[in-house]
């Protein structure tokens, strides 16, 4: 299960997050989600590549209210994200913002995975030349034709599309698992030693060492 999300704030209110699905090493669905932040009126911090009106701003569930089906939709499975810190971040402010719990789930960092399976000093006999999202699907998965204007030229820089950006993270993976011939998200973060991390209602993993509480 891959996440992007994009945030209405520098507060990390979440604003538009994308879900892609993966199993069995393929891409199965896609889901987004467009959420609104209690007491705010919409303003983008990240401007999201599809137009978000005011209407459609308004109309939107707050977080806690859309979690539900996010979660039937992640159904236990691990995420993934290109940057997670970033990402869950986003999902418990959302929780934050009207004093909810925080949602229970496991994730890893597509991008951490990325600089352990292509290391800095051999990347570029990969080609791999930057570790953003874009500049890796440019290099890795270049027929996804991810991260393209409206004329299919490839872009080079963050468009804050979260469908296309967590799909990336999704193949990010998919690529590290079939570079170091791992067959599964859990074989491939033991391989690389990348740590799988844990969301709770009260406290959060920064690293495998240590937790982090929730300050009520």
């Amino acid at each position: 299960m891959a996440l992007d999300a994009q945030c209405a704030n520098r507060r990390l209110s979440p604003l538009y997050l994308g879900w892609v699905a993966v199993r069995n090493g393929r891409i199965v669905d896609r889901r987004s989600w467009l959420v609104r932040t209690p007491g705010r009126p919409y303003r983008t911090w990240e401007q999201p590549r599809e137009e978000i009106t005011r209407e459609r701003y308004d109309q939107a569930p707050l977080f806690v209210e859309a979690w539900p089906d996010m979660a039937d939709f992640i159904a236990g499975r691990p995420v993934v994200a290109h940057g997670a810190g970033h990402d869950v971040g986003a999902l418990r402010r959302g929780c934050d913002d009207v004093g909810a719990p925080w949602p229970s789930l496991t994730y890893a960092c597509s991008l951490q995975l990325a600089r352990r399976v292509w290391p800095a000093k051999h990347a570029t006999e990969h080609g791999v030349h930057s570790y953003t999202s874009v500049g890796l699907a440019y290099v890795l998965f270049p027929e996804a034709g991810l991260n393209c204007d409206e004329h299919g030229i490839q872009l080079l820089t963050h468009h804050a599309d979260p469908l296309e950006d967590a799909e990336a993270s999704a193949r990010i993976v998919l690529a590290a698992q079939h570079a170091t011939g791992c067959s599964s998200l859990t074989e491939v973060l033991t391989v690389t030693g990348t740590p799988l991390l844990t969301v709770e209602p009260d406290r959060y993993q920064r690293n495998p060492r240590s937790w982090i509480p929730r300050h009520r």
